[in-house]
């Protein structure tokens, strides 16, 4: 079993060197933890039992609590439940109306206020004192009874209510968030960029490829220069380094560099999460910010999101050292991040800004490339043919894009799989709570028989009541998880939402 989760996890982040690692420190620190956290919770049980009178003890009473006593919860549910709808209403009204705060993440935030809220509304409901008297008999008669009978025990109907309810939320919201690439993503705006294939090789290849005296060069065949005849070819300076994608697990200190021709800069493209772009020709098209000459000699770069925050550890202005072929030390100052693009392993720096820092590096080792043509296949497959003495790898973008965010949804999986354990155990629970019910009130159910009710119409009392459970927790789940995933739901797709609102986890 360790083997397979070890090779699921290496397939997924491309590393083979994640083991089970325990420690002494690691089992006395484990094992004392839920030691104490065992006897504390026997504390509190026993502290509730030693309240109890002897005559409840011995008539079986676990629980001060019953249908009509008075409680200072009963007072705070109100409050609990009135700021929760604030609160959640407030952070999707400010999420709609500006972007002080990120789409993606005020609506989940409101998703999970609105969870407290409506576990506050199930406890108002439970704690209510007036009932209607149940005049008519029938099946209808005997469902109302059963829902009368969820609030007598109104600790262990919560908890039950509020663990369904929880891994509800979590199962529903995080497989809403599961994503890939798809057509969309192929669009200018998109994380591709409007480019369908991208080529790297592993000797740089001495030809620009995104002219025709380049590709008659390069020696490419005539149907390949057909396939190209319309597309637009953009080939860019390379500086291998480590990889800073997300399918690195470890922090990176040399990045890949690509040098941005001026036709590059001037197309345009991507997703932008930030920038720091200040004109209008700025924010029509960031990509001039490579552009910008600072006084103190930084040099501007441009990073996807995931790169910049979680490998290199730098943001929005920040800046990022390392060392050119010279031996000196520069800085790179972030000026963009894009958001869930294609080139995620690299940082891009402007041409001559690249000659500078790494003079020794000719050629070109990085083009993209935007077809147009549905027949990507036969793109991909021409110029690995004709390019093959170069080492050339040719990658569709989507099948690229894809790549990276098998990571998150990787992750996503494993929150999943705590999410539906998590409902697991509170079904385990709704079980073993409608058994201790039946169990407590054997003398109740003896009555019903006695006086003539059905054994279906007494099965039919015990499932409203344990179904009420099962339903509240479930609708409260429900409703507060689709509330975290709306702009997932009324988008493209939540790598829009990433685009537009600057949420881009890794």
């Amino acid at each position: 079993m360790l083997a397979g989760l070890r090779t699921f996890w290496a397939g997924a982040v491309n590393s083979p060197f994640l083991t089970l690692h325990v420690t002494p420190t690691s089992v006395t620190v484990g094992f004392a933890a839920s030691f104490l956290v065992a006897a504390f919770s026997l504390r509190l049980a026993v502290r509730g039992l030693a309240k109890l009178s002897p005559r409840m003890l011995l008539a079986g009473v676990a629980t001060a609590e019953n249908g009509f006593g008075r409680s200072t919860r009963r007072r705070k549910a109100p409050w609990v439940f009135m700021v929760a709808l604030v609160l959640g209403l407030g952070l999707i009204g400010t999420a709609v109306a500006s972007e002080a705060i990120p789409q993606a993440l005020a609506f989940f935030g409101a998703g999970g206020a609105l969870l407290v809220g409506g576990m506050a509304a199930v406890s108002i409901w439970m704690r209510r004192r007036t009932h209607g008297v149940i005049s008519r008999g029938g099946p209808m008669a005997m469902a109302r009874l059963g829902l009368r009978n969820a609030t007598r025990n109104r600790g262990r109907s919560m908890m039950t209510a509020g663990l369904i309810a929880s891994a509800t939320f979590v199962v529903i919201a995080v497989d809403a968030s599961r994503h890939g690439a798809d057509q969309s993503s192929l669009e200018k705006s998109g994380g591709a960029g409007g480019y369908q294939t991208i080529v790297e090789s592993s000797v740089a290849l001495p030809f620009d490829m995104g002219t025709a005296g380049g590709r008659e060069n390069l020696g490419l065949s005539n149907e390949t220069n057909e396939l190209l005849s319309s597309a637009t070819v953009m080939a860019l300076r390379l500086k291998p380094g480590d990889d800073a994608s997300c399918l690195n697990l470890y922090q990176v200190a040399r990045p890949r560099i690509l040098g941005a021709t001026d036709a590059f800069i001037r197309r345009g493209g991507f997703a932008f999460q930030n920038s720091i772009a200040t004109t209008d020709a700025e924010k029509e098209n960031p990509w001039t910010l490579l552009e910008r000459k600072f006084d103190d000699g930084a040099i501007p770069a441009i990073g996807d999101a995931n790169t910049l925050m979680w490998l290199l550890k730098v943001g929005l202005g920040s800046d990022f050292e390392m060392v050119d072929d010279l031996g000196v030390t520069r800085r790179l100052r972030i000026v963009g991040m894009l958001s869930g693009s294609v080139i995620q392993g690299e940082l891009v720096v402007s041409e001559p800004s690249f000659k500078r820092l790494f003079p020794g590096v000719s050629g070109y080792g990085f083009v993209m490339v935007d077809s147009g043509a549905p027949e990507v296949g036969q793109v991909i497959a021409a110029l690995e043919h004709d390019l093959a003495r170069y080492g050339a790898d040719a990658t569709s973008t989507l099948d690229r894009l894809n790549q990276f965010r098998a990571v998150e949804n990787t992750y996503m999986s494993a929150f999943g799989m705590l999410g539906g354990i998590g409902l697991l155990l509170g079904s385990l629970g709704l079980a073993a709570v409608m058994l201790r019910n039946v169990l407590e009130r054997r003398g109740e159910i003896a009555l019903l028989q006695a006086v003539g009710f059905s054994k279906s119409r007494i099965a039919l009392t015990v499932l409203a009541e344990n179904g009420a459970l099962l339903g509240a927790g479930l609708l409260v789940g429900g409703i507060s998880a689709l509330t975290a995933v709306l702009p997932h739901v009324l988008s493209q797709g939540i790598s829009t939402v990433r685009a537009s609102r600057g949420f881009s986890p890794c």
